[in-house]
């Protein structure tokens, strides 16, 4: 007896440890995650928005439902969103898209669309936005979600100083660009854009400041004109724009933009330099030379000061070496970022078949759209290559210099 008690409690401890060991099978959790779901609604002619969820671990969903409640919670509408790759017709509400707009079937993402400027016929305002499913005994929703339609309403800008933003002369004192704008329904104004144009070309764009109760301002400085050419074609455009879009524009034609020329000076080029001495080496030159330029100061890289190079026995222009600009970015052989000293350097290979010759320079300013400045600074530096002779052989019309920095 005490033998069968002793089996049978083995059998059940045997029994529960085996139970034990068997996996739990873990539901996977349902979800509903928005894929495209927009944050405000413009009632603008044929706007259509896209709201798209994702539904997973739900056997069995046919539709999404979206419910959307009117402002102050007025009328209720019933939308259903559909994953049926957008093949068949479906009913209303009337500012509902006729199909699902769904693009692929049967892959979890339930999609429809929505006729901003049909519900705006309605109401305009802060609708809910509430969306549910539902497969077998699981569900899942994603609700209170706010969305404001708003018809686009036109501002008006005013109060500004338009003598002082039709004409730059060269090197002005900064001065201050400031508008009011009024924005009848009272939507926030997001930002503001002062633009430089010339027909559809963009020369200066920047972002104005919001100040005191509805004035915007920015201050004006010649560097925002860096490489603008210079003219009076130019429209002075400012732009404002709401979450909604853009809200209204001031135009001032006829803009006067006078972007002097860089004044180079102090120019440092070494007066001799040896080439090396074995076959294959290669030895530099470099050069610096400063320039005073309004509109360019502390720019970090620029091509306002140009070079070009001639042997002696040679004639301007160089036909086997192009126009060079100098560089002010840091970068060796330039020392530093935004000094207005910009420098460059040449590459001085062996030459034995060029003994000893004299090597002009010219530098010159080019605002990138005003032209040469035909003001050249002219300097010169010997090139000498050690133990060549002078009968060492007729050069060629190359320069006997390479790649440029």
């Amino acid at each position: 007896m005490i033998t069968r008690a002793l089996l049978l409690l083995l059998f059940l401890l045997c029994f529960a440890a085996c139970d034990g060991d068997d996996p739990q099978i873990v539901e996977p959790v349902p979800t509903i995650q928005a894929v495209s779901m927009p944050t405000d609604l413009l009632c603008n002619d044929d706007s259509v928005y896209v709201f798209s969820m994702r539904v997973a671990n739900i056997p069995g969903v046919t539709h999404v439902e979206c419910t959307i409640t009117g402002p102050s919670g007025g009328n209720s509408y019933t939308m259903l969103l559909m994953d049926d790759g957008g093949s068949a017709a479906l009913a209303g509400p009337d500012f509902a898209s006729t199909t699902s707009l769904d693009i692929v079937p049967n892959n979890g993402t339930f999609t429809r669309g929505l006729r901003a400027d049909l519900l705006c016929l309605h109401d305009q305002g802060v609708y809910r936005f509430d969306f549910f499913t539902r497969g077998g005994d699981r569900t899942v929703s994603i609700e209170n979600v706010d969305i404001e339609l708003r018809q686009l309403s036109v501002c008006l800008m005013s109060g500004i100083d338009t003598a002082a933003a039709s004409s730059f002369p060269a090197c002005f004192e900064p001065r201050d660009l400031s508008v009011t704008i009024t924005q009848p329904q009272g939507i926030a104004i997001d930002s503001v854009r002062a633009a430089i144009l010339d027909g559809d070309t963009l020369y200066v764009g920047v972002d104005m400041q919001p100040g005191s109760g509805d004035n915007w301002s920015v201050d004006l400085a010649p560097r925002l004109f860096g490489v603008t050419p210079a003219g009076s074609d130019y429209t002075l455009r400012m732009s404002a724009f709401t979450r909604f879009g853009l809200t209204c524009v001031a135009e001032i034609p006829d803009v006067y933009i006078d972007n002097a020329l860089p004044v180079v000076s102090n120019l440092q080029l070494p007066d001799t330099l040896y080439r090396p001495v074995s076959t294959g080496d290669i030895d530099t030159i470099e050069f610096y030379i400063s320039y005073e330029d309004c509109e360019l100061a502390t720019w970090s890289q620029t091509n306002a000061v140009w070079f070009d190079v001639r042997r002696e026995d040679l004639e301007w222009p160089p036909q086997t070496f192009a126009d060079f600009f100098l560089r002010n970015d840091g970068v060796a052989p330039d020392l530093a970022v935004g000094d207005n000293i910009a420098s460059a350097f040449l590459q001085v290979p062996n030459r034995p078949d060029l003994p000893n010759y004299l090597y002009y320079f010219r530098f010159y300013s080019i605002d990138p759209a005003s032209g040469d400045s035909t003001d050249y600074l002219l300097d010169s530096t010997r090139i000498i290559q050690p133990g060549a002779l002078n009968d060492g052989g007729t050069p060629t019309d190359g320069l006997g210099l390479s790649t440029y920095k």
